[in-house]
């Protein structure tokens, strides 16, 4: 068996999937202390979807004449995406009701629930397409101020 050849499968989290694209550099470790990590690039996004652990796979071919990397290791990727502008809240600046996004703007004394549309969601923070601006303040914890009165009035 030829071992010179081998490719790695990462599981990417189905809500970065977004982020990943064919040919895009990945920096590459593993838990063998005498290899040193190194830069691979990303040659296949597989379509399949796992339900279970709500991933896709993505595949790196690596030429293994050198490395000698073991059949089975346990490789971990990273890979570098370029800033994504916009307004970044909290995820728990927001409640979400299904088919609405709420937010609480300070107004005056109190505050007031306000209907916002969003983007992506990226390790604990939401992005903002629209429904504030930044000059806006909103609370930090939006399940504090909920009640059923918030979400008639928020349309």
């Amino acid at each position: 068996m030829n071992r010179d050849k081998i490719w790695g499968i990462f599981n990417v989290v189905q809500s970065n999937g977004s982020f990943i694209q064919v040919n895009q550099p990945i920096f590459v470790t593993t838990e063998m202390v005498d290899i040193k990590p190194f830069a691979a690039k990303i040659n296949h996004i597989e379509t399949r979807f796992d339900p279970g652990d709500k991933t896709n796979g993505v595949r790196v071919y690596l030429n293994n004449s050198q490395m000698k990397l073991p059949i089975g290791l346990r490789l971990e990727g990273r890979v570098k995406i370029s800033p994504i502008k916009g307004i970044w809240i909290k995820k728990q600046s927001m409640v979400s009701t299904g088919d609405q996004h709420i937010v609480f703007v300070k107004n005056g004394n109190g505050f007031k629930a306000k209907d916002i549309e969003t983007g992506i969601e990226l390790e604990g923070y939401i992005q903002v397409l629209g429904g504030i601006s930044i000059k806006d303040q909103i609370v930090q914890n939006a399940q504090y101020l909920m009640d059923s009165e918030s979400f008639i009035k928020s349309k």
